[in-house]
């Protein structure tokens, strides 16, 4: 008698015949009352939530808190250009985030799962999102199980659970048991779905880390901690520059805006943009390479990573062995399966040790120091006052006639017909000097004064955060020069005579008629853009040659020999340049300065005007001494 086949796992196909599934009424019913069978995961949030994100960033709210009172200050310009910066930034940003966030949802939509279950007595091909409680699906091996279900049908069937045990080897399943969202390792299986999207084992799962934080990337909290510290920095820089610019000038809106200028220009904003920029290259590479970085930390966590270890599962661990804290939790797993083995070389030199610590930090203070130093070369200071006394409306004389064709031309484009005789004058403005050939350039105020073509007096204050730190006090009287600096004291030099009384006639293009009014000078024609300005010196006299604009009209430069320091036997070209003019009083004159030794090839102090009063009685001002 023939034997029949031995069957030891018959085809589930052949078993479940009579399996009709639910109908795709029900199941669409079940679907809308039940939702999609979907594992949610904490995403990025869409629009939304990355402007929020960068909204509520400390430095972003700080700039427009800046900008609100640049505004309310009716200072539009500093406004504009520090609200276009963090609007730039943030759109920058955002649009990365949607394209990130774009590109992700176009690849889970291309590799969504499908799943074959039964429709109304059919097998049919649906996605796996479709998924209802009571659907009866076919599960093959390799594919995934979409949903917990109970096994109704088995044949050769086993999972691989190491995703939900940690398990490395699959685990076999029969009629009755039940099998959560995993993989099939062999065989196939007809299972009933009980749990779907939230409700399923991997459901908890999410649920559970939904509610985790996720924690910040070592460069995040040393960037965090790097921003804020310098924050507070620029917090304590801002009140005590108001403070003290408020105690000097009593403007609050000036003090205000020195303050505020200097804390954002202290304030790092852009640090966190640039470190989270630094990481899109990195992503780049990794998808021309195929892998798709879901957000920008992971190229940074995979950068710092030096060794990987793997087991046979292919999952990423540290070891076997694990440290227990006090309270009996289980801590960082060690990398190494014996306390014993020593660490290689490169992990005892993975965290600094003290000295390198602490060399960071000076490194880290200095260069602080040394930018706060910077920057408070960078602050303009106020301007003196505007001295109180009363003007005398000057005398006029007539234009004097047989003066050179662009002297001339001057005169009358300045004054007309009629030339005011000024006795004195008090100038007074800012400046960017350099006390050292080729040192740093400082900001500086100064007040001149001036009995017209006789004696003068310069008292310039060099200034750090608007605070003077150094003080200059030059006199020229009767021929005798005097110059005090901080312990210093110079009296009577001959050569420094001598250049002060150059600087004293150089001075006076802020008072040109003087050129005029005085009979001791004198103008020499050379061409039609070019004259001789011959002025006194003790017994003789000194030279200057004045050269004009041919558009405007005006001088543009003056150039004479003159000693540049006390020990000097041989004089050098000092040029002075008139690059800009304003009106004061009603009469253009020079506004802008520079001063400027031909061997230097760049000038040595720019000076800016800002007040003129003519004709003021300065005889105590002109002789005062001390700093």
């Amino acid at each position: 008698m023939p034997s029949s086949p031995l069957v030891l796992f018959p085809d589930p196909l052949q078993r479940v015949q009579e399996v009709q599934g639910l109908t795709q009424q029900a199941a669409v019913h079940l679907l809308a009352a039940q939702g999609p069978n979907v594992v949610g995961t904490p995403g990025r949030g869409g629009l939304w939530r990355t402007v929020k994100e960068i909204g509520t960033e400390p430095m972003f709210l700080l700039l427009l808190v800046a900008c609100t009172v640049y505004f309310s200050l009716n200072q539009v310009t500093e406004g504009l250009t520090l609200v276009v910066a963090p609007v730039l930034v943030a759109g920058i940003s955002v649009y990365q985030s949607l394209c990130s966030d774009h590109t992700l949802r176009a690849l889970c939509d291309l590799t969504q799962p499908r799943v074959q279950v039964w429709r109304s007595g059919a097998l049919v091909r649906r996605p796996a999102e479709d998924l209802v409680v009571g659907d009866v699906v076919l599960v093959k091996e390799g594919e995934r199980v979409s949903a917990d279900g109970q096994v109704l049908r088995s044949n050769n069937f086993s999972v691989d659970e190491s995703l939900l045990t940690g398990a490395s080897i699959a685990v076999t399943k029969n009629c009755g048991e039940q099998v959560a969202g995993t993989t099939a390792s062999t065989g196939q299986v007809v299972l009933q779905v009980t749990a779907t999207g939230q409700h399923t084992e991997l459901g908890r799962i999410g649920q559970s880390l939904k509610a985790r934080q996720p924690e910040k990337t070592p460069l995040q909290r040393q960037i965090n901690q790097f921003v804020i510290r310098m924050a507070w920095i620029g917090a304590g820089a801002f009140v005590v520059i108001w403070g003290v610019n408020f105690a000097r000038s009593e403007n609050w809106v000036t003090a205000l805006l020195f303050g505020l200028t200097l804390a954002m220009s202290i304030l790092p904003e852009e640090v966190p943009v640039a470190f989270s920029s630094f990481m899109a290259p990195g992503a780049a590479r990794l998808n021309r390479m195929g892998v798709l970085t879901k957000q920008p930390q992971t190229v940074e966590s995979l950068g710092s990573a030096t060794i990987l270890c793997a087991d046979k599962t292919g999952a990423v661990v540290y070891g076997s062995h694990f440290r227990p804290r006090s309270g009996g939790h289980m801590t960082t797993p060690l990398l190494y399966d014996t306390p014993a083995s020593p660490p290689p070389i490169a992990a005892r030199h993975a965290r600094p040790r003290r000295w390198q610590r602490a060399a960071l930090w000076s490194l880290a203070s200095l260069s602080g120091l040394l930018i706060l130093g910077w920057l408070g070369f960078k602050v303009n200071p106020s301007s003196f006052l505007t001295i109180s006394g009363e003007a005398v409306a000057p005398k006029t004389i007539p234009l004097p006639s047989g003066l050179p064709v662009p002297v001339e031309r001057f005169y009358r484009l300045t004054y007309g017909d009629r030339i005011p005789v000024i006795t004195s004058a008090v100038i007074t403005g800012r400046a960017t000097i350099r006390p050292l050939p080729g040192g740093p350039t400082l900001p500086a105020r100064f007040r001149f004064t001036h009995e017209a073509g006789r004696n003068y007096r310069h008292y310039i204050e060099a200034t750090w955060f608007g605070l003077p730190i150094l003080k200059v006090n030059e006199s020229y009287l009767e021929g005798v020069s005097r110059i005090e600096l901080p312990g210093q004291k110079s009296e009577g030099n001959p050569q420094t005579a001598q250049a002060a009384n150059l600087g004293l006639w150089a001075e006076t293009t802020s008072m040109p008629a003087v050129f005029l009014t005085d009979p001791r000078v004198r103008w020499q024609a050379v061409d039609d853009t070019t004259a001789l300005l011959i002025v006194p010196f003790q017994q003789t006299h000194e030279t200057f040659v004045v050269r004009f604009n041919p558009a405007t009209g005006r001088p543009t430069l003056l150039e004479s020999m003159r000693f540049k320091g006390e020990a000097d036997t041989r004089k050098t070209l000092w040029s002075n340049g008139l690059l800009q003019w304003a009106s004061f009083g009603g009469v253009m004159l020079p506004s802008v300065g520079t001063a400027m030794w031909q061997d230097d090839g760049r000038p040595w102090a720019t000076f800016t005007t800002e007040s003129i009063d003519l004709n003021t009685d300065v005889t105590q001002t002109v002789r005062a001494k001390g700093l």
